[in-house]
């Protein structure tokens, strides 16, 4: 289900502004966001004609409430994903015991010359949510590509004997992007109940790398989704 959030930031707000959102704020828009601070429109498009600006980014947010990476989906121009990457760096949401974290949100920004309107979404609905605009996608599905993309660098995690005894045979989705250079992107796990174990399962598969994905025949990032069985 899609939440919406709509902030509209004027100009005399002055760069660098910050909104700390109420707790009553909070539960109604992105979980756990505690400080704000809006994307700027970009210095060297506010003379041009092109028009209002449009992102789709994607970010997963670790236990201590911080940013830990983020990743464009779409966008019309790239000085709109510098803006928008470079804002949500330095968004903070409470830390959370979740033993599933990083947890992954993602946020839709539409650039007007006097302001900002964002809008947020969740769950099944923030994968979607860059696939029903014409914006150029940054990203494409699996089943998109000229061809599977070869995994040339696979470190396998170092997990305790406590947390594979526990975990058995059962495996775990992962979800995250390869993106143009092969470079494994925002990965999550969907669901664990061991936090030591998720830890370190993220921490190998951000080092494992693929050849470029193909698409049309040029280098496009790709969103994957893969179970993973560990050797006990």
């Amino acid at each position: 289900m899609r939440v919406a959030l709509l902030v509209a930031l004027l100009s005399v707000a002055g760069p660098g502004s910050q909104l700390a959102l109420a707790a009553g704020e909070n539960a109604q828009n992105l979980p756990g966001l505690m400080t704000y601070q809006a994307p700027k429109f970009p210095i060297g498009l506010r003379g041009a004609k092109m028009g209002d600006g449009y992102v789709v980014i994607t970010m997963t947010i670790d236990a201590q409430g911080q940013v830990s990476d983020s990743f464009a989906l779409a966008a019309n121009h790239d000085a709109f994903v510098q803006s928008a990457t470079e804002a949500i760096a330095d968004w903070r949401f409470a830390p959370t015991a979740s033993t599933t974290a990083p947890r992954r949100e993602t946020v839709e920004f539409e650039f007007k010359r006097l302001g900002v309107v964002t809008t947020l979404s969740h769950g099944e609905s923030a994968s979607a949510a860059f696939m029903s605009t014409n914006i150029e996608r940054k990203t494409v599905q699996w089943h998109e590509l000229d061809a599977e993309p070869k995994r040339i660098a696979a470190r396998m995690p170092a997990v305790s004997k406590a947390s594979l005894k526990k975990l058995g045979a059962k495996p775990l989705m992962l979800n995250y992007i390869i993106d143009d250079q092969g470079r494994v992107r925002i990965p999550v796990i969907s669901e664990s109940d061991d936090a030591e174990l998720s830890e370190r399962v993220l921490a190998a598969v951000r080092q494992w790398r693929y050849s470029s994905p193909l698409y049309k025949g040029k280098p496009m990032a790709v969103e994957v989704t893969r179970s993973l069985v560990l050797p006990q």
